[in-house]
């Protein structure tokens, strides 16, 4: 450095000399705050760098400002230890590391953390704890609408057994002789202890005291039961239809006609009762609403962890709150447009494992620089195709010149 100035013994210092003089402060604080980052370090030795060695050089990180100022092999002295501790806490370096023990609240010399420095670790204290509570808000809800998906579709699930078993109940007993029945002699007395077989084709008959009657009987009170889920199923899925109404975003709460009525119930009745209400929600649900919350819970432990490993390094700055608030968005938006590429139920092939639409949306989030390389090379290879391919040149060879052949010798008649 053989820039430095030269100052006086006394005297008012100039502002070159009180610049310099700053400098040389804020190389000594530095250097003391790399010192004791490296000192602290179970994989960093001092020894390893031979600028810091001895002590002398050492030793000017305590000194007089005003005197290094002065002193042009002190001040090279300075700066060649602070460079060689540099190097030793590399990848971190003393911006990044009085930062990173300021966020943490760690324990600094006097003066520090700066007040410009207590400014920026509030703004990133605000983006990462925001983002902390959006993250828990985020896991709540996809953990909640999972669990809804999945007892919607145990609901449906066993609505179409009940119906199955109800229709094969059916056909046996549409199968039985005609003298398996009886016609009730006392209505009264006999719908007491025989109840008649519910859903039959032989609706006002009763098993006979035959083999046929008797399975009759049977068939008649398995059918009860049956019958008997399928209401309580129904039942199931008109709970679960309640619960989501208003939750998806595409789900109506009132049929298209809510003032028509059938079988002396209002539409509103049935339509909460059946299971093609659950199955609209279920697919707005895993088809748009749960990728989107799993690509931001993605884009979002990206973010965390990467965060983690910068703590560690102590290698924190200030954009470290802008990445994660851009890497965040990116990732909810792919999240969210995941659904429109991969439509339906079936699950996604990536790489040889099926996963789920919102297995995916994590995935695509939380990896979000391979999915964007994937893309690049997508819209590279299609924009290639598109292209106008160059005309052939076409080359044309030089004329070629055939010399002539003497008609005669010269001198001769």
């Amino acid at each position: 450095m053989d820039t430095v100035v030269a100052m006086p013994q006394a005297g008012p210092l100039t502002e070159d000399e009180a610049a310099t003089i700053a400098y040389v402060r804020d190389l000594q604080r530095d250097g003391r705050l790399l010192l004791r980052h490296v000192a602290r370090r179970a994989d960093r030795s001092l020894a390893m760098s031979p600028g810091i060695a001895a002590v002398p050089q050492i030793t000017v990180l305590t000194e007089d400002p005003a005197a290094i100022a002065r002193d042009r092999g002190k001040f090279q002295a300075l700066t060649g230890c602070v460079d060689a501790l540099s190097r030793q806490a590399a990848p971190a370096n003393a911006s990044t590391i009085r930062l990173t023990r300021a966020y943490l609240r760690s324990a600094t010399e006097g003066g520090e953390p700066s007040v410009e420095v207590k400014a920026r670790v509030r703004w990133l204290r605000a983006v990462i704890f925001s983002l902390i509570v959006l993250v828990v808000l985020a896991v709540i809800v996809s953990i909640g609408l999972l669990a809804h998906v999945d007892n919607g579709r145990r609901a449906v699930q066993q609505l179409q057994a009940s119906v199955a078993e109800i229709e094969t109940l059916q056909g046996e007993l549409a199968k039985l002789p005609p003298n398996a029945w009886v016609p009730p002699r006392v209505p009264a007395l006999e719908l007491t202890y025989r109840p008649m077989c519910p859903g039959s084709s032989a609706y006002a008959l009763l098993p006979a005291d035959t083999p046929d009657g008797a399975r009759a009987d049977a068939l008649c009170s398995l059918l009860g039961q049956a019958a008997l889920r399928n209401r309580l199923v129904m039942m199931r899925l008109a709970r679960w239809n309640s619960l989501s109404c208003g939750v998806p975003l595409l789900d109506p709460c009132t049929p298209p006609d809510a003032g028509e009525t059938m079988y002396d119930q209002s539409m509103q009745h049935h339509w909460d009762r059946t299971e093609l209400r659950t199955a609209s929600v279920i697919s707005t649900l895993t088809g748009f609403v749960l990728p989107l919350l799993m690509g931001f819970i993605g884009g979002a432990a990206y973010v965390l962890r990467r965060l983690d490993h910068k703590l560690s390094e102590n290698t924190l700055e200030v954009r470290d709150g802008w990445h994660a608030v851009l890497r965040v968005l990116l990732a909810t938006m792919l999240g969210g447009l995941l659904g429109v590429v991969w439509s339906g139920d079936e699950p996604v092939q990536l790489g040889g494992f099926a996963l789920t639409l919102a297995a995916a949306a994590f995935f695509v989030g939380f990896a979000l620089e391979a999915v964007f390389t994937v893309i690049e090379a997508m819209v590279e290879g299609v924009a290639g195709r598109l292209q106008t391919p160059p005309p052939p040149q076409v080359i044309t060879a030089p004329p070629m010149i055939v010399p002539q052949m003497p008609m005669g010798v010269p001198g001769q008649s």
